[in-house]
């Protein structure tokens, strides 16, 4: 084995992450991205071409769209809207034309990152059960950085 893989193999063994082949799924509709796992499983995708909901098998789920501003949704707006889906919000943090909540749902985590702009809205939600948080906070990091917003 070279010494390179040795090196990597090794440290995603020592870091307690195994490595993940990744799927890449690209919205033609609303032009946004995400990296997920080769082994979720995927709904079908709506027919409007909206976006796609991902799942495993221990309870993660993640769902990415796009939306026409048709309501004309304000940064501000679309936030106080979104922070009524927790029963205790976490952290928060908020750009110029995007915002992220986390917290806590019943027993389950959730996560929601909304990127705004005067035409569109692209969002991605990732829900999972409060006792994997450990397992699965690698993952919502990856995905997380893997996110690419359409043109804002």
């Amino acid at each position: 084995m070279p010494l390179l893989k040795f090196i990597c193999y090794a440290l995603f063994f020592s870091l307690g992450m195994k490595a993940q082949a990744e799927n890449r799924y690209c919205n033609e509709r609303f032009d946004f991205c995400v990296s997920y796992p080769a082994d979720f499983k995927k709904e079908a995708e709506p027919a409007n071409g909206d976006g796609q909901a991902f799942y495993d098998a221990q309870g993660f789920s993640m769902i990415v769209s796009g939306m026409n501003n048709v309501m004309d949704y304000t940064l501000r707006g679309l936030l106080t809207s979104q922070r009524r889906d927790f029963d205790r919000i976490t952290y928060q943090a908020k750009g110029k034309n995007w915002f992220v909540l986390s917290g806590y749902k019943g027993n389950t985590i959730l996560y929601v990152k909304f990127y705004l702009n005067p035409q569109t809205i692209n969002a991605f939600y990732l829900q999972y059960p409060k006792n994997l948080q450990t397992t699965y906070a690698p993952l919502v990091t990856q995905i997380v950085k893997s996110f690419t917003p359409g043109a804002l």
